[in-house]
């Protein structure tokens, strides 16, 4: 199976992900990700607070990873990446995606999508070419992003009136 087809169907498998469980807070090894959302299985979800780039008032990029936070997780992360491809390699450790946000319209895009391996390698990345435009669902990972980060832009603004 080439490349191509095995990254689309891993994207589905991402977007799946993205749009399931509850919240959190809590940082990973002191960089400025914070988590905003923890699923069921286990998946632990992070945006980076230094990534929120604001290119209008209502649009938002920000980067996101999904993160094992063992092995039996990592394990059970690629065990459903195979339900969809079942030749998935088994040296993913965590996907990192770069995501836009209509913090009006509450719609998302996912832009980039990269996966990397234990040593922390690129194993399958991809700029994903005219992406298509999700509603955020109510009481979804995503929906838990949208008000974390667009929540960054009203403290943005009201440190601008002061």
């Amino acid at each position: 199976m080439d490349n191509r087809k095995l990254f689309s169907r891993f994207y589905f498998v991402v977007l799946i992900c993205l749009l399931i469980v509850p919240c959190s807070a809590k940082s990973v090894h002191g960089e400025e990700w914070e988590i905003y959302f923890e699923a069921d299985n286990g998946m632990l979800f992070y945006y980076d607070v230094a990534s929120i780039k604001f290119l209008t008032p209502n649009i938002v990029h920000v980067w996101i990873k999904n993160f094992p936070p063992n092995e039996e997780a990592r394990l059970n992360y690629i065990q459903t990446l195979r339900k969809k491809e079942p030749t998935f390699p088994d040296n993913i450790k965590y996907t990192a995606a770069l995501v836009e946000i209509n913090c009006k319209s509450k719609t998302f895009t996912s832009l980039q999508v990269t996966a990397y391996s234990i040593q922390d390698e690129v194993v399958i990345s991809e700029t994903m070419q005219d992406p298509p435009i999700e509603i955020v669902p109510a009481e979804s990972m995503m929906n838990a992003l949208q008000r974390a980060v667009c929540a960054k832009r009203e403290v943005k603004k009201k440190k601008k009136g002061k």
